[in-house]
């Protein structure tokens, strides 16, 4: 699984500056939405933080976490195993 999650200008779960990941475009991707609304930047970088390391089980799906003002996940790729 590969993830990130953005809160302004500081990059959570992202490999280190010049690297990059492959992007496995077999697996589906999902973007979760979380509301980080009325949470202060730590807080809110908390709740990322702990969402980010509960889906981090699955080596099947790419997930991609959103600071928002609205919690919701959605899937934006089905992945290329599912076109077969």
């Amino acid at each position: 699984m590969s993830y990130g999650y953005s809160l302004n200008n500081d990059v959570f779960g992202t490999p280190p500056e010049n690297k990059r990941i492959k992007l496995d475009l077999d697996n589906p991707i999902f973007v979760f939405y979380i509301n980080v609304e009325g949470l202060s930047r730590q807080q809110a970088a908390e709740v990322l933080e702990n969402i980010s390391e509960s889906y981090d089980i699955y080596e099947n799906i790419t997930i991609w976490i959103v600071a928002s003002d609205t919690t919701k996940i959605e899937c934006v790729y089905d992945g290329a195993e599912s076109w077969n």
